[in-house]
């Protein structure tokens, strides 16, 4: 029985002195390991956003925006803290319904996530970007049309396209992409 446990404890001792010898190896060859210290995801929860506008009080005209977070649907960047430690953040994906209610009855419902967006032909810039905001932009009581807009962004960029829905009396939707003209200064 002694001879058993002494057998058994050299093969531990000799386990252990392996080890030791292995992680010595390791740090004389000065090999980088690259540590992810924080992984988050903006926003860290589901996120529910409903704008509610009353455009035009005689035809009894609502616009409604709903934004919502895409919890399966996410971008991630990476950002370098030093030699050893790096940062993810992963930006969820939002979704954007834009409703027009007259008179309680629906005339216009397009729903918005950018793969179903034609309009964008970029794969790279689809591939790093989130619909991020929607809002009214103006109600021309004369033509009788609705103006909102919304954007597609890469988080902490410049890189974005902006896009203004128009939507007429009879329900009809049309986007189209914003292009702003340069100024000079």
């Amino acid at each position: 029985m002694i001879k058993r446990i002494s057998i058994i404890l050299t093969i531990i001792m000799l386990g252990l002195a392996c080890a030791n010898t292995d992680k010595k190896v390791k740090s004389e060859t000065n090999q980088t390991v690259k540590i992810d210290t924080i992984t988050k995801f903006d926003p860290a929860k589901y996120e529910e956003e409903i704008k509610d506008t009353l455009a035009d009080s005689v035809r009894n005209l609502r616009i409604i925006i709903k934004k919502t977070t895409r919890m399966d649907k996410f971008i991630t960047q990476e950002f370098k803290l030093d030699n050893l430690h790096y940062q993810k953040l992963n930006y969820r994906d939002k979704t954007i319904e834009f409703k027009v209610v007259e008179n309680k009855k629906v005339i216009f419902d397009k729903t918005i996530t950018k793969e179903k967006l034609i309009q964008i032909k970029d794969k790279k810039f689809l591939s790093s970007s989130i619909v991020y905001g929607a809002w009214f932009d103006k109600y021309d009581k004369e033509k009788q049309e609705i103006t909102m807009s919304f954007d597609i962004i890469v988080p902490d960029t410049d890189w974005a396209y902006f896009y203004t829905l128009t939507v007429d009396k009879s329900g009809n939707g049309k986007i189209e992409e914003q292009i702003e003209k340069d100024e000079d200064f």
